[in-house]
């Protein structure tokens, strides 16, 4: 048995590192800071996949809002007898 921990990363082909693991740690120095890369990274596309998502939420929502605003003047445009005056479209109140 050694005198110190080996590092307990397994290797692609199924090996074990077996170089001197750190103080305190179950890998060696290389395979800490792989772990920690690959964490950040992670982590990283997290944030980076929710910046994408608000913003393809944020485009959804517009889009909407110009739809609730542009519908009633296509209806106008196409001659739909619902929308009888420009003042039911802008909800404008009769001038007095």
């Amino acid at each position: 048995m050694s005198r110190y921990r080996l590092c307990q990363h397994v290797m692609d082909d199924g090996r074990m590192c077996h170089s001197p693991a750190m103080r305190r740690r179950s890998c060696c120095y290389f395979h800490t800071e792989l772990r920690r890369r690959r964490k950040r990274m992670a982590k990283a596309r997290l944030v980076q996949e929710g910046v994408a998502m608000a913003a393809a939420a944020r485009v959804a929502a517009e889009q909407a809002e110009l739809e609730r605003i542009f519908l009633p003047i296509r209806n106008l445009i196409d001659n739909r007898p619902e929308f009888k005056d420009l003042r039911d479209i802008l909800c404008l109140s009769p001038a007095e």
